[in-house]
């Protein structure tokens, strides 16, 4: 954004609300150049450094194994 950009936000009519431009200190007789910016993307980088954590298959159903054998029950009481 240029130095002295002003951001507001145009409403659904198309127009832009009075206090909002008193608020940024625009007076009646200043001139305005409008340009239309285009919201930025957010971008996830959600696995975007992928790691190999150790933990296979045999693990999970190992896991699944002992806790449908109730095993670990006594460390919750």
């Amino acid at each position: 954004m240029p130095q002295h950009a002003l951001e507001v936000v145009v409403g659904p009519d198309g127009g832009v609300d009075a206090l909002e431009l008193q608020r940024l200190g625009v007076r009646p007789g200043d001139h305005l150049r409008v340009v239309s910016v285009e919201p930025r993307k957010r971008k996830s980088f959600l696995g975007a450094f992928p790691r190999d954590i150790g933990f296979t298959q045999e693990h999970l159903d190992e896991l699944r194994s002992e806790m449908s054998q109730g095993l670990g029950d006594d460390l919750l009481a």
